[in-house]
């Protein structure tokens, strides 16, 4: 098979519409209908979920988006990288009026081309995410850590590394601008909340697509 020439692929964070137990609908205000959850302390108010499940869009609402587009040159290697975070939005939890509105920091989100160059018949990127909540001080972060891998033998982008037990994570390979491909996606743990993100991240993920 030819060698690719341009690898996109992002990964994203987010919190789903609906989570049994844990999420429950705002009655009013200006977020009247979505969804909302408790924040990681007794103390806090409620925040919106993203209103979503599983989205290969790019611009699907995240609590952290990074995205890297891997270039290939012969041996030559080029990552451009970008990294969002969408507003989080704070309300009051019974009458749902709002009360912050902000975008988390991205200065922590980072990925990593390991060297300039094609080394083992592979290019290894270095995955390390982080940001929190920027409306509750304190906040613990959401992570994820871990290596896209991409094997010219194999012909095949992996991914291993962990995530945090909460909320749900999704990634998504494009193959010299050919169909996106699920990489992987994975739903909070059963019972998990805010409160269980603080701590390193340890929910191991792993995942693969072919370059066909």
């Amino acid at each position: 098979m030819t060698r690719p020439t341009i690898i996109a692929f992002w990964i994203n964070a987010f919190i789903p519409r609906d989570i049994f137990g844990l999420t429950s609908t705002v009655a009013s205000g200006q977020y009247a209908n979505q969804t909302k959850i408790a924040g990681p302390l007794a103390i806090s108010d409620c925040f919106l979920t993203d209103q979503r499940s599983f989205d290969s869009g790019r611009r699907a609402s995240s609590r952290l988006h990074s995205e890297g587009v891997l270039y290939i040159d012969g041996d030559n290697l080029l990552l451009n990288q970008s990294h969002r975070c969408d507003p989080t939005v704070e309300i009051d939890c019974e009458d749902g009026s709002e009360e912050c509105k902000q975008s988390a920091d991205t200065s922590r989100m980072n990925l990593s081309l390991m060297t300039s160059t094609i080394a083992d018949n592979k290019a290894i990127i270095s995955v390390d995410l982080a940001a929190n909540n920027p409306c509750f001080f304190g906040s613990p972060d959401i992570d994820v850590k871990g290596e896209i891998i991409v094997d010219f033998v194999a012909e095949k982008i992996s991914f291993a590394g962990k995530v945090e037990p909460f909320p749900a994570f999704e990634a998504y390979v494009a193959i010299d601008s050919n169909r996106v491909q699920a990489l992987f996606q994975i739903l909070p743990l059963p019972g998990k909340t805010p409160a269980d993100l603080f701590g390193p991240p340890n929910r191991p993920i792993a995942g693969s697509v072919p370059f066909a």
